[in-house]
C-alpha cells in the first residue's frame, strides 16, 4: 500500500516516514516537499493514503487536496497541521479529509491514525474486491443465458410470455420486429469466440448465440429504423471489421419476423440465405434469394420453409419421404427438366447434412449426386438414400446409452449454484445443443433454461422453509447473481416474492 508524505519541512518528512517504516513494513512511503509537487505525484504513483501538512508555500495543503480530488479518486487524506482552528477542520471536512494530526504529534496518536486509515483501506479494496467479482461473475452470468437463450429462440423453445423476463436481465428491450443473422465461416475461424464477440461490439439490439459448426447466429431486435436499413447497417459493420482481420465469413439475412416466436423460421431463413451466398463478405437477404420460376419449385421452396427443418430434427422420415415424392411426380408432370430436379435435391441433401450436423449427429454422410437417368428411376434412388439415412440416424441414435439423460438432469440438479451452458451440457454428453434441447422439450415439455429455473426455485423455497438465511444469500446459493433478478423470477414462478413466500410459511 502506497502513503505519501507532503510536508515542506525535510526534518518533518523524515522524522514521520521513519516512525512509519518502522511500524508499518508494507508501506511504501512516498515524500513530496510541496503542494505542487504533491498533485503531480499523487497523480503519478497513485497512493492511498496521503498525509498532508496544510500550512505550505505557494500552494497549501488544502488547495492541493482539491486538485488532486479532481483527478484521482479513493485517496484518503489525513490533514497535518499546527492550527488547530474551526475554519481549516470546516474546510477538511468538504474535502472529505478523513482525520487530522496537530504539530508536534505523539508518535502513539500517529501509528493509531495512520493504522485506522490502513484499515479503511483494506476494507473498501476487499469490498471492491468482491464487488467486481460479483459484477464479473454477472457478466458471465448473462453470456451464458444470452447465449443458450438464442438457440432456445431459434428452436422456438421459449416461450413468448417467458421471453421478456429473460430480456429485462439482459437489458434487452423487445423489438419492434424481429430477424435473424447467420455468419457463416468456411474453415473453423482464425479467431476464438470471445475474440470474435469482442470484436463485432454489436449494439444493444442484438443477441449472440454459440459459434456452432462453424455458424454463428445473431437474433436482432428491430429499432425505429426500417428493417432492412437497420440490418444493412449491422451487416456492413460486420463485413469491415472481418475484412480488417483478414475473417472470411459469409452472411445469411432472414426476412423480418412480427412476433418473437417466429424467429426459428427466421433461424431457416438465415441459414438459407447464407448458403446461397457465393464469395466471402457477401451478404444475402432472404428476399433477395432467388425465386422460384415455377409451380414445382415453388412447392419445393416452401415445403423447406414450412416444415422440413422441422421434420428432420423430428425424424420424421415417413412424411419427408411423402412429400419429396410428391414433389417429385409435380416436376414430372409439368416435364421439368430432370437435371434441374436432381440440382435441387442435391441441394436439399447439402441443407439436410447441415442440419444432421447441427444436432450432432455422428453419421457418414456427403454430398449425393443422384443417377437415374428418368424420374421413376430418380424417385426409387430417392426413397434408397432417404430410407439409408433414416437406418444409419436409428442405429446411432440406438447406440446412444439413454442413462445419458438421467445423469445430465441429475447433474443439473446438483450444481445449480454454477452458470450452466447448454453448451457445457452438450460437450458433457457428446451431443450437439440442438439435441440436448430438442430431447429436455420431448421427454419434460420444457426447454433445458426452464428445467434448471425450476430446480433453482424448488432449492430456494426449500431454504426460505428450513432456514433463516438471507434472500440475498439464498439467490446467489441457488445461482443468481443479481437478487432482484431472482426475486423477479421467483415471483414468476411461484406468484409470490420470496418475503411474502417465506412470510406465508411462518403465519401457517
Amino acid at each position: 500500500m502506497k502513503l505519501m508524505i507532503v510536508d515542506d519541512e525535510r526534518v518533518e518528512r523524515e522524522s514521520m516516514k521513519q516512525i512509519l517504516t518502522k511500524k508499518f513494513s508494507n508501506l511504501e512511503i512516498i515524500l513530496a516537499e510541496n503542494g505542487q509537487e504533491a498533485v503531480q505525484m499523487a497523480s503519478e504513483y497513485q497512493p492511498a493514503i496521503v498525509l498532508m501538512d496544510i500550512k505550505m508555500p505557494e500552494m497549501n495543503g488544502l488547495d492541493a487536496i482539491r486538485l488532486i480530488n479532481e483527478s484521482t479518486q479513493r485517496i484518503k487524506f489525513v490533514m497535518v497541521t499546527a492550527y488547530d482552528t474551526f475554519d481549516y477542520a470546516k474546510q477538511a471536512i468538504t474535502l472529505g479529509v478523513k482525520d487530522y494530526l496537530l504539530k508536534p504529534s505523539k508518535i502513539s496518536d500517529i501509528i493509531e491514525t495512520v493504522n485506522k486509515i490502513i484499515k479503511e483501506v483494506e476494507t473498501e479494496q476487499e469490498e471492491q474486491q468482491a464487488t467486481m467479482k460479483v459484477k464479473k461473475e454477472l457478466a458471465q452470468s448473462k453470456k451464458v443465458i444470452e447465449r443458450d437463450l438464442v438457440t432456445q429462440l431459434l428452436l422456438g423453445h421459449v416461450h413468448d410470455v417467458k421471453a421478456p423476463l429473460l430480456l429485462d436481465y439482459l437489458n434487452k428491450n423487445i423489438g419492434l420486429g424481429y430477424g435473424v443473422i447467420i455468419l457463416k465461416f468456411d474453415h473453423v475461424p482464425l479467431y476464438s469466440y470471445d475474440e470474435l464477440i469482442q470484436e463485432l461490439s454489436i449494439d444493444e439490439t442484438c443477441l449472440i448465440g454459440p459459434l456452432y459448426h462453424r455458424q454463428l447466429p445473431i437474433v436482432v431486435f428491430r429499432n425505429e429504423q426500417s428493417f432492412r436499413q437497420q440490418l444493412t447497417y449491422l451487416t456492413r459493420q460486420i463485413r469491415q471489421r472481418f475484412e480488417t482481420l483478414k475473417q472470411p465469413v459469409k452472411m445469411g439475412v432472414s426476412d423480418e419476423a412480427l412476433s418473437i416466436d417466429q424467429l426459428n423460421k427466421s433461424y431457416q431463413e438465415a441459414v438459407i440465405s447464407a448458403m446461397e451466398t457465393r464469395r466471402d463478405y457477401h451478404v444475402l437477404f432472404y428476399s433477395d434469394v432467388p425465386k422460384a420460376t415455377h409451380l414445382c419449385e415453388r412447392q419445393l421452396d416452401a415445403y423447406i420453409y414450412r416444415d422440413f427443418f422441422d421434420q428432420l430434427r423430428l425424424g420424421k422420415w415417413t412424411d419427408i419421404e411423402k412429400h419429396l415424392i410428391d414433389i417429385s411426380l409435380c416436376y414430372e408432370s409439368e416435364q421439368v427438366p430432370l437435371a434441374d430436379f436432381r440440382s435441387r435435391l442435391v441441394q436439399l441433401i447439402q441443407l439436410m447434412g447441415q442440419t444432421l450436423e447441427e444436432l450432432h449427429m455422428k453419421i457418414a454422410w456427403q454430398k449425393y449426386h443422384f443417377k437415374a437417368e428418368d424420374y421413376t428411376s430418380l424417385k426409387e434412388e430417392l426413397k434408397g438414400y432417404l430410407h439409408h439415412m433414416r437406418d444409419a440416424l436409428k442405429t446411432y441414435q440406438g447406440e446412444l446409452n439413454d442413462d445419458w439423460f438421467t445423469k445430465m438432469t441429475h447433474y443439473i440438479e446438483t450444481h445449480i449454484k454454477e452458470d450452466l451452458s447448454l453448451e457445457q451440457l452438450s460437450a458433457e454428453a457428446e451431443l450437439s445443443p440442438i439435441y440436448v434441447s430438442k430431447v429436455f422439450k420431448e421427454r419434460l415439455g420444457m426447454n433445458y433454461i426452464e428445467f434448471l429455473t425450476t430446480c433453482r426455485i424448488d432449492e430456494a423455497k426449500r431454504r426460505l422453509l428450513e432456514t433463516d438465511e438471507s434472500i440475498k444469500a439464498i439467490a446467489v446459493d441457488v445461482g443468481y447473481h443479481d437478487a432482484n433478478y431472482f426475486g423477479k423470477v421467483f415471483k414468476k414462478v411461484t406468484g409470490e416474492t420470496p418475503n411474502a413466500y417465506r412470510k406465508q410459511l411462518i403465519y401457517k
